[in-house]
């Protein structure tokens, strides 16, 4: 046997091992996948009988409304309950695509208003009840988790917001925090975005904090207090008022000049 001969059996004998094992990892992969499903399957049967009055209701363009019990499985979306109670509420059309809804305590709402684009997202309701989430109408959202804890929050988006990747709203500190008489001061009660904000990439907004009407969150800006007044860039850790009396639109700017005739 030549030298080139060796070569060329080593090369494939290594060759027909990679194969081997990319297939075998392709079918531990899909295993993987199809075992996850049966787990999903299986939970919402189980859920069916276990937790009582939880819906979601599905709102057409003309007003009719179909109802769903328990959990759901669609085409973009999933929701998960674990308690009594709950209501999920969704306006059509609405493009939603890789969103799940995990609410895990009893008596809370979210409600999709028409035309959302929601894309890559978790809204998780964690332990607290009487929560409630609202998503306002045309608002797009690239990759959004929303996360409650206590009793009685409210995060609200207002109508024809847009909220880049890896936003997350978090209104909870999760943990207690005290003063020295053992009295609670870190309860997170509200989030609220109003009409017309742009959410830049990696903006992380805590709890009880208001971004006002037509105001812009720059990019990997922290989100600690209220704001008051309208149509600001905040920006920085944590985030403060960077400039006063601007305006944003969805267009590019290079299309932007050519629509305005700049």
């Amino acid at each position: 046997m030549t030298i080139h001969d060796k070569y060329v059996n080593k090369y494939y004998k290594k060759g027909d091992i990679v194969i081997t094992k990319y297939i075998l990892g392709i079918v531990i992969l899909n295993l993987h996948f199809t075992l996850t499903k049966i787990k999903r399957i299986i939970q919402y049967y189980l859920n069916l009988n276990k937790y009582k009055n939880n819906y979601i209701i599905v709102v057409d363009k003309y007003g009719n409304e179909k109802k769903y019990k328990n959990c759901l499985h669609m085409k973009g979306f999933y929701v998960h309950f674990k308690g009594n109670n709950n209501v999920v509420k969704i306006f059509q059309p609405a493009k939603l695509k890789s969103l799940g809804i995990n609410i895990h305590s009893d008596n809370n709402t979210v409600i999709l208003e028409k035309s959302v684009d929601i894309y890559k997202s978790k809204i998780n309701i964690f332990d607290g009840e009487h929560n409630t989430i609202k998503i306002g109408a045309d608002t797009t959202i690239n990759g959004l988790l929303i996360q409650t804890y206590e009793d009685n929050s409210v995060v609200t988006i207002g109508k024809n917001c847009m909220i880049s990747c890896g936003v997350e709203m978090w209104c909870t500190d999760s943990h207690t925090i005290t003063d020295l008489n053992n009295r609670v001061i870190n309860i997170g009660m509200s989030i609220e975005l109003e009409d017309h904000v742009w959410v830049g990439k990696d903006v992380k907004i805590g709890k009880n904090t208001r971004i006002p009407k037509d105001s812009i969150v720059g990019w990997g800006a922290v989100v600690t207090k209220k704001f008051d007044e309208r149509n600001v860039v905040l920006a920085g850790n944590p985030a403060k008022i960077v400039k006063h009396n601007i305006m944003w639109a969805r267009p590019r700017v290079r299309d932007f000049l050519k629509m305005s005739g700049n």
